[in-house]
């Protein structure tokens, strides 16, 4: 009885060893969502079902797999890329995914960006494509006219419409801006139950206002010499001796950036 009291005591400890250790583990695991995103809709719902504590380095998991990527340090958004005083750059990071039905035309584009000034990081600009451009424009003649959202944790009470930063369209009924005119050109609005949100153009990716790398195919390629791997930025960032003297936000850069260059593999 001894031996076999001492045989069930091992295993029993060597049970609650392997619980502990996995414990320890879980909490360095990203959460987990039950659903990628492809709609406003279904960004609500996987961002709250990541909860209050989420960080925007989670919300990377409601990216659908298999999007175009493109990454550039234009600072021509509300959302821009930028570049540290000891050089490290900080790309934004804009997807293009197959919209509801795998549409291939009318697409999904959230976005982040890794910019570490003035809480840029925590913000996701997201589009959803309505239909097409109908401008006569000929250099708008490939644009889309989309539904615009700002999202910013903290998650797990978010809405699409109201009123408020954790109601994430813009809309004009009920009043929400989310600054997207500053940037888009507002081209009409659509009335639904319970909110009317506004229209605004999509912006062509341009290589000359910093692409360091796409594989969208209708994005310009990066210029020569301005190509730069994302894998090279995440690098950069882990090393940077700015970053270092704000712990927090170095690890929230790298962890985010580690996120995105997952999705881009």
């Amino acid at each position: 009885m001894k031996v076999s009291g001492m045989k069930m005591y091992r295993n029993k400890s060597l049970t609650m060893t392997l619980l502990l250790g996995l414990a320890v583990v879980g909490c360095f695991l990203p959460l987990q969502v039950q659903a990628q995103a492809n709609s406003m809709t279904s960004l609500v719902s996987c961002l709250n079902g990541l909860g209050p504590n989420a960080t925007v380095v989670d919300a990377v998991a409601c990216v659908p797999n298999g999007c175009y990527w493109s990454n550039t340090l234009s600072e021509e958004s509300a959302q821009p890329g930028c570049t540290l005083r000891d050089g490290t750059r900080l790309p934004r990071v804009l997807f293009s995914c197959a919209g509801p039905g795998n549409n291939q035309i009318l697409r999904f584009r959230p976005s982040f960006s890794l910019c570490t000034q003035g809480g840029i990081i925590d913000h996701i600009e997201v589009g959803q494509d309505i239909r097409h451009d109908t401008t006569d424009d000929p250099g708008l003649s490939t644009t889309n006219v989309q539904e615009m959202a700002d999202v910013a944790p903290p998650y797990g009470s978010l809405t699409q419409f109201g009123t408020g930063a954790t109601a994430i369209v813009d809309t004009r009924s009920p009043a929400n801006s989310k600054g997207c005119r500053s940037c888009h050109d507002n081209t009409g609005a659509v009335a639904t139950v319970p909110a009317t949100f506004n229209l605004f153009r999509s912006i062509l990716i341009d290589a000359g206002d910093g692409t360091i790398g796409t594989n969208d195919p209708t994005v310009a390629p990066p210029l020569p010499g301005n190509a730069v791997p994302l894998s090279v930025i995440c690098s950069d960032i882990a090393n940077s001796s700015q970053l270092a003297r704000n712990p927090t936000q170095k690890a929230k850069a790298v962890g985010l950036c580690n996120a995105l260059l997952a999705k881009q593999q």
